[in-house]
Order: C-alpha cells, then structure tokens, then sequence
C-alpha cells in the first residue's frame, strides 16, 4: 500500500496502519539497531530498541511529514540505539573509517558537550547538502546508518575502492567546509 495512504491512517489512530508499518520496516528498523548497537547488547535488548522506535512512532504520528516517512522511522530508530548506549553508560566515538565503543564516559561530559554537539550537527547537515549526491548518500550511509563500504558498494552498485575514495574526498570536503565556515577540528 502506498506510504501516504498508511500514514495517514496512522495518523488518524488506526492501529492496522501502524501493524502495516511494522511489517514493512521491521527488518530495516532492525538492521540500523543492529548497525549501531552491534555486539554490546544482547538480542532481548535490541528488540526492545524496536518495540521503542513502534512506540515512538505510533505516539508521534501527527508529527511525520508526508513522504519523510522512512527518513523518520530511520530517525527515530538511530537515535533509540544511541539512547539505549548511553543508558548503559557506552559512548560511540568515530574516526575517518570505523566506530569505537568507549565504556565508562562520564555524565557531566556528555551534559557539557549536548548544546556544542546540536550545533556541530547542524552545521554538519548544511556542510552535507554541499556535497554532491554520491558523496552525500555514502557518507550518509557509512557514517549515519552504520554501514560497511562493502555493504555500501554491494547496495549502490559500486567497487569497494570507489565506494572508499568516495568517503575519503567527502571528508575533505567536508572538513574544508567546515573550516571555511569557522569550524575548525583538530584530531589529537
């Protein structure tokens, strides 16, 4: 059934709509947990990341744009993921080509850096719309949706290689970019 005609159902409080969504997102919804949780939860919790992102979605449906559809249940289930990692006191920091789990960060220093890290985000966002549309989707995908360049060039059609010179020029880019604009990272 077309997307549109599903959330608007949902958004009307019809809990079929909201059984149909579960059916077709499941597996994708599963994947992303999967992607960022990985091996540092058990599978009794990753379900229960999913049961969340069903529940988000069912209580926020007035809120989902029409179209965004799939933009939002990735959303909301990344960042489900990422909340279920810090109530279990795990942080995720990423370098140029993987994630690293660190446990034990302390609160006060993910307190301190929430507000500098919304902004970074949104300057990060506008700094992506720069790129072109290649670059953008497997950046994206490595870096937002987890995913492994072989993964990603199995999916795009694409060599390993292209898929990781791809990352490397949206990095720089990405960094001048930034820099041009006032934000400048040093990697200690």
């Amino acid at each position: 059934m077309e997307e549109a005609k599903i959330l608007h159902r949902l958004k009307k409080g019809d809990v079929k709509a909201l059984n149909e969504i579960i059916d077709i997102y499941s597996n994708y919804i599963q994947t992303i947990i999967v992607n960022i949780i990985g091996g540092s939860m058990s599978a009794e919790d990753i379900e229960e990341v999913a049961s969340d992102v069903f529940y988000i979605i069912w209580n926020k449906a007035k809120e989902i744009r029409y179209g965004k559809l799939k933009a939002y249940i990735s959303s909301v289930a990344r960042r489900a993921a990422l909340k279920k990692l810090r109530e279990r006191n795990v942080h995720i920091s990423f370098d140029d080509d993987n994630f690293e789990i660190i446990n034990g960060i302390r609160s006060e220093e993910v307190t301190e850096n929430r507000i500098l890290q919304k902004e970074l985000e949104s300057v990060i966002n506008k700094a992506l719309d720069e790129l072109n549309n290649d670059e953008n989707e497997i950046f994206l995908r490595h870096y937002y949706y987890c995913q492994s360049v072989g993964d990603i060039a199995t999916n795009m059609g694409m060599n390993r290689s292209t898929v990781k010179s791809k990352l490397a020029r949206g990095r720089k880019k990405l960094r001048r970019i930034l820099e041009d604009g006032g934000y400048y990272y040093e990697n200690k």
